[in-house]
């Protein structure tokens, strides 16, 4: 999953926060339960 699209969109603070997000998402195995 690319992050560039964050910066694309909102070229802001969104585009920032949203790979941390996923990032932490992923640190605590959602994702990996989200998609089975």
């Amino acid at each position: 999953m690319g992050w560039g699209w964050g910066y694309g969109m909102m070229g802001g603070w969104f585009g920032m926060l949203l790979p941390l997000l996923f990032m932490a998402l992923e640190g605590e195995g959602f994702f990996v339960n989200l998609q089975g």
